[in-house]
């Protein structure tokens, strides 16, 4: 669901020319028997690094099954909007389901668009902003817990308690935080598990007591108990004003039907997992990110002091704060938590001059398209303004997708938006970050792009001058 209002304002095209191959798309040369799936296994974003400097725009690798990975937005946006009909959810979607069972996010039937009519008004801008003050109200809680520590802290960790916390007021009106770190770890194990089974060649039943699938059972036990839990209480307690409520409301304007119950669990359990895990990594590289730019968070905080003086920030005001809305893109830019989107043609296609066959995997990664030089002049550098009106005119739409495009665009992108909007600047004005000395910071891609050691920071009180 696109809001103008926080999406950036960018034009639909560029004058870039995509580097399209005259002849037969190339192959990225094999480093190993089984293809790059080895290599893949252990560092996806390398293997897709190298395609791309060696091949440019389109290039095929080896992988479980042979895969076209699209590089420029031109061939995004065909894949993802112009044609997005000839595209569906690839294998990786249906292994999916064995975590979040047939939600908006692994759904590739006809009844997708039911679900999504369904669940989008809860995601309505006006909605989140009256959910607002509840994510001002538990980031008062992290400032007031970590602010008075005399050891370091994992703030990648406070961050999945800050969202979680969020996720359990918003969603579900309940507190979460005494299932947080119960609920966190479970959630990380099970995309873990859920993205190594995405790269196995052969897949054991579940009903086999593989060491694999004791664990991935044992997680996976925690999170169904959790969300029944939540909507067995709310049947006894009747409604209440959250988002959970509006799912269980809801009616189809054109059939008239409602969520049945296994329906509502699994957007329950999609939307507790994506409520949380992916705004808590992006906030925790947000705030990696802000630690080495101490002149960005200084803007900032005499933003926020300028338009909202002595008080905290409400929906209006995180709207209007333009310095924190070109951090949070770029933090989104450097570090998606969707790092890598899939499809699989149902038909024979063409994308950008080339012919795909029907059947063809179509591997497009956010993480590559948002460092295209064509479209980001030094695309390693952490620069906010890269997002300032000037500088964003005449770049391609698609060269920023960190909530996917097209129909299948992420419903919970305001909600994220706005979460880091009003978090990431409250952190910053009560407190000051510091990355502990030496400590190695390295993306862990899995399902979601995450800190695989944590983000550990010494955090002190910010004492103005």
């Amino acid at each position: 669901m696109e809001d103008p209002m926080l999406l950036p304002d960018q034009a639909p095209s560029s004058p870039e020319a995509p580097v399209v191959p005259a002849g037969p798309i190339p192959r990225l040369a094999k480093s190993g028997p089984l293809g790059h799936l080895s290599e893949f296994r252990d560092n996806p974003l390398a293997v897709l690094q190298r395609a791309f400097r060696t091949h440019g725009d389109l290039v095929t690798i080896d992988l479980v099954r042979s895969a076209l990975l699209v590089s420029h937005p031109d061939g995004v946006k065909h894949v993802l909007q112009d044609r997005h009909t000839n595209y569906g959810r690839p294998f990786f979607y249906r292994r999916m389901k064995r975590l979040v069972g047939n939600g908006l996010l692994t759904n590739d039937t006809s009844s997708w668009l039911s679900q999504r009519r369904l669940a989008s008004p809860a995601f309505h801008r006006k909605r989140i902003a009256s959910l607002q003050g509840r994510m001002v109200a538990r980031t008062h809680e992290t400032i007031a817990r970590v602010q008075d520590l005399r050891t370091s802290v994992d703030m990648a960790e406070e961050m999945v308690r800050l969202t979680l916390g969020i996720a359990g007021d918003t969603l579900f009106s309940i507190d979460l935080l005494e299932q947080a770190k119960e609920v966190g770890e479970a959630a990380a194990e099970a995309l873990r598990i859920t993205n190594a089974r995405g790269n196995q060649i052969v897949l054991w039943p579940q009903a086999m007591p593989t060491p694999q699938n004791v664990r991935f059972g044992r997680v996976k036990a925690v999170l169904d108990n959790v969300v029944a839990d939540v909507i067995a209480e709310r049947r006894k307690s009747g409604p209440r004003d959250d988002l959970l409520q509006m799912f269980m409301d809801a009616e189809d304007q054109d059939t008239g039907e409602r969520m049945n119950d296994q329906q509502l669990k699994d957007e329950v359990l999609t939307m507790l997992l994506a409520g949380h895990e992916t705004t808590a990594h992006a906030l925790s590289w947000g705030l990696m990110l802000l630690s080495r730019h101490p002149e960005v968070v200084g803007r900032m905080r005499a933003e926020l002091d300028a338009q909202s003086p002595h008080r905290d920030p409400d929906a209006a005001t995180v709207m209007g704060l333009e310095t924190t809305r070109r951090v949070v893109h770029e933090v989104l830019r450097l570090y998606p938590s969707a790092w890598l989107i899939s499809r699989e043609a149902l038909d024979d296609d063409v994308i950008m001059g080339q012919p795909i066959k029907k059947g063809t995997d179509v591997l497009m990664s956010p993480w590559l398209v948002h460092r295209h030089p064509q479209f980001w002049p030094n695309p390693e550098a952490f620069l906010p303004d890269r997002f300032s009106p000037e500088q964003s005119e005449g770049r391609h739409r698609m060269a920023w997708l960190p909530f996917a495009a097209g129909p299948r665009m992420c419903v919970g992108s305001n909600f994220a938006l706005m979460e880091m909007m009003t978090i990431l600047p409250m952190l910053v004005r009560a407190l000051e970050f510091e990355l502990v000395p030496g400590y190695v910071i390295d993306p862990e891609p899995t399902i979601t792009l995450r800190p695989r050691h944590g983000i550990e920071m010494n955090v002190r009180r910010f004492q103005p001058n």
